[in-house]
């Protein structure tokens, strides 16, 4: 049963409640994969692309996200890490972009949270644009992903490339601490001590 095969290879690969063992991670992975199942391609492409068990191999990892990425958002999402930072094919900003969006669109959210660092950071060269930025860790934010909001709080806060605001600051603060999300709830305890 390619799912369970799959799953059990995820407990081993973090070590939950078993002894963290790569190998078997890799060896049920590998079974869960040659039935087809896009989350063990994709993770046997994440130990390529890390050296886990496996030699670090780019063009291995980009091939098995490539292939995974047909029907597996994350696999999508490291389709975008690949093309951003030239690891099994040519660095491609747009493409990156691209499969960072799919990725978020299709619920894994953490594609919208990376298009906020390419837009924040410039990476693989694009433009600096803050404002995209906050734009896409708003989208992630509102997608449940509490770092999103977190960042935005951090750029206001620190003012990064824009206008320093505390105001604006607390209350993206307050939405991610909203998500139950620790270093938001610390923060608002900091610029919000009880009365």
């Amino acid at each position: 049963h390619a799912a369970s095969q799959f799953s059990l290879g995820l407990i081993y690969h973090l070590g939950r409640g078993v002894p963290q063992s790569y190998e078997k991670a890799y060896a049920l992975y590998k079974q869960s994969m040659l039935q087809d199942h896009p989350p063990a391609l994709n993770n046997i492409g994440m130990m390529y692309l890390n050296g886990q068990y496996v030699d670090r191999n780019y063009d291995i990892a980009f091939a098995l996200f490539a292939i995974a990425g047909a029907d597996h958002a994350q696999a999508k999402d490291n389709l975008g890490r690949c093309f951003e930072n030239g690891w099994g094919a040519e660095a491609d900003a747009e493409q990156a972009i691209n499969f960072y969006q799919l990725a978020g669109d299709e619920g894994y959210k953490l594609g919208y949270y990376h298009l906020g660092l390419v837009y924040e950071e410039g990476r693989g060269g694009t433009m600096v644009d803050v404002p995209e930025a906050l734009h896409w860790y708003e989208i992630a934010g509102d997608n449940q992903y509490a770092q999103g909001y977190f960042r935005m709080a951090e750029i206001y806060d620190q003012g990064i490339l824009i206008p320093r605001d505390g105001k604006k600051a607390l209350e993206w603060y307050k939405q991610a601490a909203v998500l139950d999300y620790q270093p938001a709830i610390d923060r608002v305890a900091q610029l919000e001590p009880p009365k």
